[in-house]
């Protein structure tokens, strides 16, 4: 480490490290920030219950119960990838019966993230439209917040146990590096979150800004120009450039923050 201009602290990379360990390194990185992002999370999911599940959130067309469902996924989909080193396309929990309310929402795959990583931004943002397009309809948990707690406890777990040389992981028939993975799903986890603080009515419950602030170049990746944002997200919400880190992030994901 040393302190750059700002004096922010900045990373320098061993210039004797091997590229192995600098992989591990990154991995590590990614997996905390996913940490973090679970555990903001948690916080802002420790009020719901079923009786709040009916309440309207910032995702267009979704209420409180189909936001909650869709998170669960995303937690089950990073728990299956680190477990198992395969994200299916298909959420495996069990179908619906006629009748009952599902989310449309999309399984994250991360495969838009990184040039360095050799993605290609729009054909990672292709892959996951087909998703959206395609994805099988799957029932709300009985009780949401529960269930995000053991979803959320499985996943951290699952990262902490995972063999030191699990670096790649499939998302359909994509190998994406663990450390890809780990950084979209601290994006989704967090900014889903927020969500959840705004249908709860926790609006002084804001992404940490220490969190966003590593968020924030993550997402710029994630998203690269505005002609890949849907069907995933809205257009960019105009901010102050002065405004807090968590507030840039879930604007420039097409949340109001207001």
């Amino acid at each position: 480490m040393f302190r750059g201009e700002s004096g922010d602290e900045e990373y320098v990379p061993h210039p004797h490290r091997d590229p192995e360990s600098r992989a591990a390194a990154r991995t590590a990185a990614a997996a905390e920030l996913l940490e973090r992002a679970v555990g903001y999370a948690l916080g802002a999911a420790r009020c719901v219950t079923p009786a709040l599940l009916d309440r309207p959130t910032p995702c267009a067309g979704w209420d409180l119960g189909m936001l909650m469902a869709h998170v669960d996924d995303s937690l089950a989909a990073l728990h299956e990838g680190m477990a198992g080193g395969l994200i299916t396309l298909v959420p495996q929990r069990e179908r619906t019966t006629e009748g009952e309310r599902t989310p449309d929402g999309d399984r994250i795959t991360g495969e838009s993230l990184f040039a360095e990583e050799g993605q290609n931004a729009e054909g990672g943002q292709n892959a996951e439209r087909a998703e959206h397009a395609g994805r099988a309809k799957h029932a709300e948990p009985a009780d949401p917040a529960a269930s995000f707690r053991r979803r959320a406890s499985a996943l951290l777990g699952a990262w902490a146990s995972a063999a030191p040389d699990r670096r790649l992981i499939a998302v359909a028939d994509s190998p994406l590096t663990a450390a890809a993975v780990a950084l979209t799903g601290a994006v989704e986890i967090a900014v889903h979150g927020w969500d959840i603080t705004r249908a709860t009515g926790q609006y002084a419950h804001e992404v940490p800004a220490a969190l966003a602030r590593e968020l924030l170049p993550v997402s710029h990746h994630l998203v690269p120009a505005p002609e890949l944002r849907h069907p995933l997200f809205g257009p960019e919400v105009p901010v102050p450039p002065e405004a807090p880190p968590g507030l840039r992030l879930v604007a420039y994901l097409g949340r109001d923050p207001g």
